[in-house]
């Protein structure tokens, strides 16, 4: 079973309402989590609820402006904020492209798009950015030599490599779709790759696709369910077991770990 974490101390809440007040509060915040480092540990698994644990309450727009900016550089996470806004606007809830129900409804009852039969097709991916060096590092490799001496079942471990599979994150938004035929029926859910065959129909489709694809990149977050079981040392955790504690250093801005 992993470490259980503590509890803090009572603290008087801090209420936060605007970015200002963020910057203006951060030496206080940062002075309660170095007195609670294994507390701040859990900064890794969801700033927003590890914040609450000191005390510290954010807005509706500040949870979703910290948890952004954990989660992406500030390119993705200006162009994830935009689809967000223009597609809550558009569909007047908030776009939820992961959810593969809430996808299937939005494609075929909000936006009345074609149902397509997309069994057996599979969205463009772009190759990998490292390819090129992958297959020169390959050619460089020395070959092995056989033990002579060494029974042939036992000259050394294979070791089997999962063949690469295309990954999501370089779907290639760009590249056309085929022609595909209608469906007799729509489907309950789809997924994001399914949804792939639908983002030249129209542009929220598409926009929908963008957003999913920026979501799945995303820095994981824990729900408040899994944050409750981590914390309480119920379900191990990569981030906890590595890091032990986190101290801000207040002369510099720094984060020590």
């Amino acid at each position: 079973m992993a470490a259980q974490v503590g509890p803090a101390p009572e603290y008087k809440a801090i209420r936060i309402t605007s970015h200002k007040g963020l910057i203006g509060k951060q030496r206080e915040i940062f002075h309660r989590f170095n007195d609670n480092p294994e507390i701040a540990t859990l900064l890794f698994l969801n700033p927003v609820l590890a914040f609450k644990e000191i005390g510290v309450e954010l807005t509706p727009e500040l949870r979703r402006h910290v948890l952004h900016a954990v989660q992406h550089p500030p390119g993705p996470r200006a162009r994830r904020e935009e689809l967000e806004a223009s597609l809550r606007g558009t569909l007047g809830e908030a776009p939820k492209p992961l959810d593969r129900k809430w996808l299937a409804g939005a494609l075929f009852d909000t936006l009345a798009l074609t149902p397509l039969k997309t069994g057996g097709h599979k969205p463009v991916y772009r190759p990998p950015h490292n390819e090129k060096s992958v297959e020169r590092m390959k050619a460089l490799r020395p070959k092995m030599r056989r033990a002579r001496h060494v029974p042939r079942s036992k000259r050394g471990n294979v070791i089997r490599v999962k063949p690469w599979r295309s990954s999501f994150r370089r779907m290639d938004l760009e590249a056309p779709v085929p022609e595909l035929s209608p469906a007799k029926k729509a489907p309950t859910t789809v997924s994001l790759e399914t949804l792939f065959f639908y983002k030249d129909a129209s542009p929220v489709a598409r926009d929908l696709l963008e957003l999913g694809v920026l979501q799945k990149r995303a820095f994981p977050v824990q729900s408040s369910a899994s944050f409750r079981r981590i914390r309480r040392g119920e379900k191990a955790n990569a981030f906890r077991s590595w890091i032990k504690s986190v101290r801000f250093n207040l002369e510099r801005g720094g984060v020590d770990s």
